[in-house]
């Protein structure tokens, strides 16, 4: 799967990576950004 929001906000859906795993255990995701991340 691949998403591009912002940073958290899959989080604040409640279908996160660790949500996620749980229900596909072999789901690959990646996280694009065009603006700068804020975790840095």
């Amino acid at each position: 799967m691949v998403e591009s929001f912002r940073s958290g906000v899959m989080a604040r859906l409640g279908i996160d990576f660790a949500e996620l795993r749980k229900a596909r255990p072999e789901l690959i995701t990646i996280s694009i950004t065009g603006f700068a991340s804020n975790d840095v």
